[in-house]
């Protein structure tokens, strides 16, 4: 459940993230 709950919570970071840097929103895919 938690698991569930973080990954969720680390692709809205990463979706932060490609706003701010698509660049870095690559590497992290």
């Amino acid at each position: 459940m938690k698991s569930k709950i973080n990954n969720i919570y680390n692709k809205i970071v990463c979706l932060k993230l490609c706003l701010l840097n698509n660049k870095q929103f690559m590497i992290y895919i």
